[in-house]
């Protein structure tokens, strides 16, 4: 008893320093884009997965994969799929209202037949999604397997959970940054057309 008590808070000040790393990776003063991917393939490698994307879904209810990490000995998927059409079953649609993510055990046991295809194409048979609550973005972030694992338990989900929190975060701030900028140059630009229009 004692002995796993001792593992299960070595687990979670693991945890807490990965988070940490995490979320300095996703600020530091590199290009974004670039400490988005390492914050994936971070996560990946931690959790062991075999793919992690963030999907962007659209208003004409369509997805892309915005970022991608994937292990090397796997081809990417993310150039492969352009704009596709959202998929629906009613029991990922209860997960989600219900649990706030989505869990497919077996890709294979979907009801959904347009879905059940592209994730063989894709060779996913077990993926978690949790979505990335930001203010302009509706998107999610998805772990995958390639073969069936059942390996995500209770704990794991309240990790994945926290990276998508994090992940969400530094969305939804970097876009605000970006909009500051844009203002910023906009009234720079301006200023500068009144100044030349005085002298």
């Amino acid at each position: 008893m004692q002995t796993d008590w001792r593992n299960e808070e070595r687990n979670y000040n693991s945890d807490i320093k990965f988070l940490t790393r995490l979320n300095i990776t996703l600020t530091s003063d590199h290009d974004y884009r670039s400490n988005l991917d390492n914050a994936l393939k971070m996560i990946g490698t931690y959790c062991q997965n075999d793919r992690v994307h963030i999907i962007k879904i659209y208003p004409d209810m369509t997805f892309t994969l915005l970022h991608e990490w994937h292990k090397p000995s796997l081809p990417s998927i993310k150039n492969k799929i352009k704009k596709q059409k959202c998929f629906f079953e009613q029991e990922l649609e209860d997960q989600l209202n219900t649990h706030n993510y989505i869990y497919i055990r077996h890709a294979s046991d979907l009801n959904c037949k347009e879905l059940k295809c592209f994730l063989e194409d894709c060779n996913i048979e077990e993926s978690l999604l949790f979505p990335l609550f930001s203010g302009y973005l509706f998107s999610f972030l998805s772990f995958s397997h390639c073969t069936c694992q059942n390996s995500w338990n209770k704990d794991d989900i309240e990790l994945f959970t926290a990276f998508s929190a994090i992940i969400a975060a530094n969305l939804e701030k970097n876009f605000i940054f970006k909009k500051m900028n844009y203002k910023l140059k906009q009234a720079n630009q301006l200023t500068a057309q009144l100044t030349a229009n005085r002298l």
